[in-house]
């Protein structure tokens, strides 16, 4: 039998049994998210040493775009994206499939987007421009989204329960209420003056939204509404990376929804910033940002072949997937679920037949490269939301794609796409062997579920806030110029970003007043930034976790790595760690040594320290801290200290 015989032959028993399993329980498993060291994907070894992009750094550009490529509230309508790059290193295509609706907006924003990242990957240096162009873009793009999660009075609404939405609390009046009222002597380890900013933040964030609600709607979605939104990506990015938003919801009088909501949504606002600190730092680092494609996936379905008798089909389906002495029982709780549901029998099996499927973005996207040849396939494919329970079944039994997350839940209008019937030779014979995996693992879960079933699990939220490289930067007035990193890839894949590094600085927060205001007459998004508009002004940091150890190489490839926390932020370069190391002549250096591993770790406390350890004190040694750290070039364990914050490194050659 051929694919498509077999496909067409199947299809009608795996969609029963798709809308039985969501029948009997529609959310399998809580949300999780998945590690792509321990969830490898088989594309990972085609030609992994000539890839220009690391696997970890192409999952995080891919669920950079698809969070960018979000840009409705609509719930049906979810935007899948894979990276596939060309066979000369010089350029990729950034690949879109969604589930229900078109792409052309998603696709002109994208291009827009591209053109910047081009220059930048063609000039091989990032302008003091580039990244408020990009944001400007992102904004473009995204307007009526952010409008969205703001509630503002503009926003045109796709979600369901638009009315109950609109009728919450804002969330920018009620976090600069909260804000407002709180005692600084209540946020530990912070002091009034660093309390102090966030409140200003919150202010202005305040007075911009009032603002924006004072546009008429045409003003708030036109490029007047958008120069507002900018500030206000801004600002919750200021106020996310100041270290104390968690303290603020937590000491805040809030109620437990509103501060998720609170917290989620000022660090959504806040991703639209770093996702373009991202990307033009990816762009400079990577040559694969010289040529952007942006192309458009659809893989349709076609409706399942009518049956004579649906209910006789529906129980013929039940009665092969139990054991003879099982089947009275299996019926018996078939029939009790309609009635809870209130379902009539032959209604309910009929509508099998009859529904409209839908072939999600994810399969999409694994059907597009099935059904055709390439040097450098994807690894990952990501959407805006959590993948559903089926596709990351599916993906998982497939095992050539990386998926970043479930929320576990069971759609019964899932589908495969007609282009199955499409496979030839050994492609064909390896999907069906998927095939059949997955319709083996799901009579397993619909088996249990009918007889045995499992704990209800509440239904979960299916947005989430993607974990790509997000950067903690200093306050803009103090920080160090961008240093120029090399775009070659080193062969290696490495387990973190890899990022340029330099010696170590230390920089507090900035005295200098906060300014959002918009000159006059500006037409310009870039008139109204916080931030001194020269290069030097920007910097990116990738944040440290509490008792969580970071591992970063410098090495020729990967010549500047940062990492920060609240109140320390530490640079480290190839060339500075290569310069103090010749200096040390009374090591003997192998030829092999091109390299130094460095681990991080942000103690919670002074308890986890090694009394031998080498403690580095930034309020004390401003002046030579630098001749110290130098002559610790490798091979040693040293701590920096600044106020609370202790950040332990070991360093060794590699």
């Amino acid at each position: 039998m051929s694919v498509l015989d077999s496909a067409v032959a199947h299809m009608p028993e795996l969609q029963t049994k798709i809308v039985l399993l969501e029948l009997f329980n529609d959310t399998l498993q809580p949300p999780t998210e998945h590690n792509p060291s321990e969830h490898m994907p088989s594309n990972q070894a085609v030609s992994s040493a000539s890839r220009v992009l690391p696997y970890i750094k192409e999952k995080e550009l891919v669920e950079t775009l698809a969070f960018l490529a979000s840009i409705t509230d609509d719930p049906g309508k979810v935007v899948a994206a894979c990276v596939e790059e060309g066979s000369s290193g010089t350029s990729m295509t950034v690949n879109l499939a969604v589930n229900n609706g078109g792409l052309v907006d998603v696709v002109e924003g994208f291009e827009k987007m591209a053109s910047v990242l081009q220059g930048i990957a063609r000039k091989e240096q990032i302008a003091s421009t580039d990244e408020m162009d990009l944001l400007e873009r992102v904004i473009k793009l995204n307007q009526n989204r952010i409008l969205c999660r703001l509630k503002s009075k503009h926003a045109m609404l796709k979600c369901r329960n638009k009315k109950a939405k609109m009728e919450k609390p804002k969330i920018i009046p009620t976090l600069a209420q909260a804000v407002a009222t709180l005692d600084s002597r209540a946020i530990g380890g912070f002091s009034s003056e660093e309390v102090q900013q966030p409140r200003e933040i919150g202010r202005h964030m305040n007075r911009l939204f009032e603002k924006l609600e004072s546009f008429t709607k045409v003003e708030a979605t036109s490029e007047m509404g958008a120069r507002v939104l900018f500030d206000i990506v801004l600002a919750s990015h200021r106020l996310c990376v100041s270290g104390m938003l968690q303290q603020l919801l937590t000491l805040g009088s809030f109620e437990d929804e509103q501060k998720l909501s609170i917290g989620r949504i000022t660090h959504k606002l806040s991703r639209y910033r770093t996702a373009c600190f991202f990307l033009v730092q990816a762009a400079v680092r990577f040559s694969v940002f010289r040529q952007i494609k942006v192309s458009v996936v659809k893989k349709s379905t076609s409706p399942l072949s009518l049956v004579e008798e649906p209910p006789k089909f529906v129980d013929g389906v039940i009665t092969d997937l139990f054991r003879e002495d099982e089947v009275e029982s299996a019926r018996f709780r078939f029939q009790h679920r309609l009635r809870k549901k209130k379902l009539r029998h032959e209604s309910f099996c009929t509508s099998v037949f009859t529904m409209k499927y839908v072939v999600h973005a994810e399969i999409q996207l694994l059907f597009h490269y099935e059904l055709q040849s390439c040097t450098f396939p994807p690894r990952v494919i990501c959407s805006g939301k959590m993948a559903c329970f089926l596709c990351n079944l599916f993906l998982k039994e497939h095992g050539k794609y990386f998926v970043p997350s479930t929320h576990g839940r069971v759609y019964e209008k899932w589908i495969l796409p007609s282009s199955l019937g499409g496979l030839q030779g050994t492609k064909a014979s390896d999907m069906l062997s998927v095939v059949d995996r997955f319709h083996t693992a799901l009579d397993g879960i619909l088996k249990r579920e009918i007889l045995t079933p499992s704990k209800t699990i509440p239904q979960p939220s299916e947005s989430h806030i993607i974990h790509s490289a997000i950067w903690s930067e200093a306050p803009e007035a103090s920080l160090l110029p961008i240093q120029r990193i090399d775009s070659g890839y080193d062969g290696e894949e490495k387990d973190n970003v890899a990022y340029s590094l330099t010696t170590i600085e230390s920089r507090l927060p900035s005295d200098t007043p906060l300014c959002f205001e918009t000159p006059a007459g500006s037409s310009s998004f870039r008139s109204i930034q916080s931030q001194p508009s020269s290069v030097e002004a920007k910097s990116p940091y990738i944040m440290l976790t509490k008792e969580k150890e970071m591992s970063l190489t410098l090495s020729p490839s990967c010549r500047v790595i940062k990492v920060s926390t609240p109140r320390i932020h530490l640079t480290f370069s190839y060339q500075a760690w290569e310069q103090s190391l010749a200096s040390l002549s009374v090591i003997k250096i192998l030829d092999e040594v091109v390299g130094c591993r460095l681990q991080f770790t942000w103690l919670d406390d002074y308890k986890s320290l090694d009394r031998d350890s080498t403690m580095i004190d930034l309020d004390e040694a401003a002046e030579t801290f630098q001749e110290t750290i130098d002559q610790l070039a490798g091979s040693c364990e040293f701590c920096v200290k600044k106020g609370k914050d202790i950040v332990s490194i070991r360093t060794t050659y590699s």
